[in-house]
């Protein structure tokens, strides 16, 4: 999981992003650690403490699922969120969270393979 001031600005500053919806963002990067690690960015702007703590705890639930697949490629993927109207994030479901989270997940993905085709990257979702 990124935890530092510096993971995130260094996913920031030289990471590639991806857009599911207006939304949510993923920034991500290469690392040299063995697997993917997972941050999330939830500003307040988003809602009160409940709704962004929620927000976090599906992100950790879908980013669970997806790490028990043992991915063959490690990279950092930073999670953003961005302000909607009021009730946005308090009505969000989390089936449709998790849709476009694994929407996001699989665009990372295909551009990866396209850098990179010789190494399989495991992207699948088929028992999420």
């Amino acid at each position: 999981m990124l935890r530092k001031k510096r993971e995130f600005e260094r996913i920031r500053e030289s990471g590639k992003r991806t857009d599911g919806r207006s939304w949510m963002m993923f920034a991500y990067l290469p690392n040299e650690e063995i697997s993917v690690r997972w941050g999330w960015t939830v500003p307040k702007r988003v809602g009160n403490a409940v709704i962004r703590n929620r927000l976090k705890r599906w992100c950790r639930e879908v980013a669970r699922e997806l790490n028990q697949h043992k991915s063959k490629k490690s990279m950092d993927i930073n999670v953003i969120f961005r302000k909607r109207e009021s009730d946005f994030y308090k009505k969000m479901e989390f089936l449709e969270f998790k849709k476009i989270f694994l929407r996001n997940w699989k665009q990372i993905c295909s551009r990866i393979q396209e850098l990179d085709p010789p190494q399989k990257q495991d992207c699948s979702s088929r028992s999420i």
